[in-house]
């Protein structure tokens, strides 16, 4: 190619316009709503070449990196999209340490991190999902969400079995004060919050059939049942409160 060329060839590249941040989130986010979870995940990671530093992208990146877990194989590619996610999270609770976006991100690939790794890791990762949760709380009393991930937390560790236990109470300095009522009193905060969402009515229910109140399940698994499905795990939900409700203990 001679040097005309090449500078004609450089002049229409440098023409060619470029996607500003903005412009990305939102294909990003349009994408996410209708959970193309690869290209919204591909759409904030180019933004983030863009704004590395920038809070808002580094949470769409962690909760998009989030979203393919479950769907990704094998295992070991499973477990890099947690890491991701893990990270991004990190670097925008650094970014801006008053977002709460960004500390709930934090707190569930916390969460799904502990799919992957040992005894003592899981609880390192559960002692640092509780301190990010709440501090999301602090930061916006109001989301649903982060009641959720509380819930959950709380339910999971007033069932510790004797031997995690003795583990936790190396990793913690002592055991967390997790209960049962507690984990019953933000769940029913999330559904409060957020009345529609599937998830969370199927998680209480789960917590009332754990905690042998059936009358409660059923009247949450029916909940779930009138409420339309926006996501594959809706659906999931949605299928379980058919077969609990279809079952003679819960009648």
């Amino acid at each position: 190619m001679s040097w005309l060329g090449v500078a004609a060839a450089a002049s229409v590249a440098l023409a060619e316009p470029v996607e500003s941040v903005h412009e990305l989130l939102a294909r990003g986010e349009a994408a996410a709503r209708v959970q193309r979870h690869k290209d919204a995940l591909a759409l904030f990671q180019a933004a983030e070449k863009i704004a590395p530093q920038n809070a808002e992208v580094l949470v769409r990146v962690s909760e998009q990196a989030s979203a393919l877990i479950d769907e990704t194989h094998p295992e070991s590619a499973a477990h890099d999209l947690a890491k991701k996610s893990l990270d991004a999270a990190q670097r925008a609770v650094a970014a801006e340490l008053g977002n709460a976006r960004a500390h709930l991100s934090l707190a569930i690939a916390h969460g799904q991190l502990t799919d992957f790794v040992g005894s003592r890791e899981k609880l390192e990762s559960s002692k640092a999902l509780h301190a990010v949760v709440v501090r999301a709380l602090e930061l916006d009393p109001g989301n649903d969400r982060a009641w959720h991930v509380l819930g959950r937390w709380h339910f999971g560790f007033a069932r510790i079995n004797p031997v995690l236990a003795s583990m936790a109470r190396i990793v913690y300095g002592r055991l967390p004060a997790a209960s049962l009522s507690e984990a019953r009193r933000c769940l029913q905060k999330a559904c409060q919050l957020a009345p529609q969402k599937v998830l969370h009515h199927a998680e209480l229910a789960r917590f009332y059939t754990a905690t042998d109140q059936p009358e409660l399940a059923r009247a949450e698994w029916k909940i779930v049942t009138e409420l339309p499905a926006l996501t594959k795990d809706d659906a999931e939900d949605k299928s379980a409160a058919q077969k609990a409700l279809a079952n003679p203990v819960n009648r």
